[in-house]
């Protein structure tokens, strides 16, 4: 499991994800893949919206972002 720290809205997420374990193959049709397993805020925070409040398409893309940015060099090209 890995995780990124990133700011959404003002508030610190924490994101947990997972990285596929299939090789990058661009020509065959195959890329590496990233799923997010969980999120939740970097500290407790009492009048922060639930996390299913603040998630929006937007946030997903940004989440989704930070994880293939903090591993944009780790999925193997050389199938």
């Amino acid at each position: 499991m890995n995780e990124v720290e990133l700011t959404y809205d003002e508030y610190q997420i924490i994101a947990e994800y997972t990285v596929s374990d299939q090789p990058e193959d661009p020509e065959s049709g195959l890329f590496g893949t990233i799923e997010v397993v969980n999120v939740k805020y970097a500290e407790a925070l009492t009048d922060a919206p639930s996390i299913d409040d603040l998630i929006c398409d937007t946030a997903w893309q940004v989440i989704n972002d930070a994880c293939y940015e903090a591993h944009e060099n780790s999925f193997n090209e050389d199938w």
